[in-house]
């Protein structure tokens, strides 16, 4: 099948068309353009219509998936290699803030994520292991280093 029937047949010229036309910055040309060509340009002019989701609501639509996801685990090792908890720390720093929030308002085990994220981890040993004080180590940090 040629690039041009794969292309009409799933109606993807159609589209390349409209969302040319509909953009007025470009104009259409005369010569036939490439499926490849078409498919980039729909799906750019696609994205460009869809909202974006913001750093916050990624973070809460995550985070709530973690808790839903790890919810009757106990083991530590599981509750920080879950796909949605590691996305999170793939946010970077940028998400401190937001993890801080949830750990004084929701609590949660955010403290590998907030290790991970920031390099610091302002709990003593001797705290260790003890969710309390774990929290609240975390949380005078956050406030000392004005994210809370």
């Amino acid at each position: 099948m040629s690039e041009t029937n794969f292309c009409t047949r799933r109606g993807i010229a159609n589209d390349w068309r409209e969302s040319i036309n509909s953009s007025r910055r470009w104009e259409r040309q005369s010569r036939p353009v490439s499926c490849a060509v078409q498919l980039i340009l729909v799906k750019s002019s696609s994205n460009a219509n869809l909202r974006q989701e913001t750093l916050e609501a990624r973070f809460e639509r995550l985070a709530n998936q973690w808790d839903d996801e790890t919810a009757f685990l106990s083991s530590a090792t599981s509750l920080v290699l879950n796909s949605a908890y590691q996305q999170i720390i793939g946010m970077g720093p940028a998400v401190l803030p937001l993890i801080l929030r949830h750990l004084d308002f929701r609590g949660g085990h955010w403290f590998w994520a907030l290790k991970h994220i920031s390099g610091e981890d302002p709990i003593a040993l001797k705290d260790a292991g003890d969710y309390e004080k774990m929290r609240e180590a975390w949380l005078k940090w956050g406030r000392e280093h004005h994210y809370l």
